[in-house]
């Protein structure tokens, strides 16, 4: 079955198609901020949308499921992915692309060595 510009969902509905262009946007529909012009400020903006939602209710609700999945009752635990975790790395997703983007700022970044470090980063993080 062909469906143009619907979707259909788990319970064979039929959804709205979602323009991601006007989803997935650095403007705020209110309290835009004024002047954003850099990437660095919209990169900053989109990483703001990042804590939010990791730091979420749901995502908290998440926390609070059990986290350690017993594989027999004597072995150790498989872990799934926790949420705490997801908050951890993203503290240190900011401090890490905060430094490199001052350190490029100052024009620092070769001189350090790290010129290499900032596509881990973007990569890794």
């Amino acid at each position: 079955m062909r469906l143009e510009g619907n979707v259909i969902a788990r319970s064979g509905e039929i959804m709205a198609k979602i323009d991601f262009r006007n989803k997935i946007n650095w403007r705020r529909r209110y309290r835009s901020p004024q002047g954003v012009e850099t990437e660095r400020e919209i990169l900053r903006i989109f990483e703001s949308d990042r804590g939010r939602i990791i730091n979420s209710p749901a995502i908290r609700r998440l926390q609070q499921k059990t986290q350690v999945f017993p594989l027999e009752r004597n072995a150790r635990g498989a872990y799934a992915a926790d949420p705490l975790s997801w908050k951890f790395s993203r503290w240190g997703r900011y401090i890490a692309k905060e430094v490199l983007s001052r350190l490029k700022e100052q024009k620092l970044l070769e001189s350090y060595g790290l010129d290499e470090l900032t596509r881990a980063v973007r990569e890794h993080c």
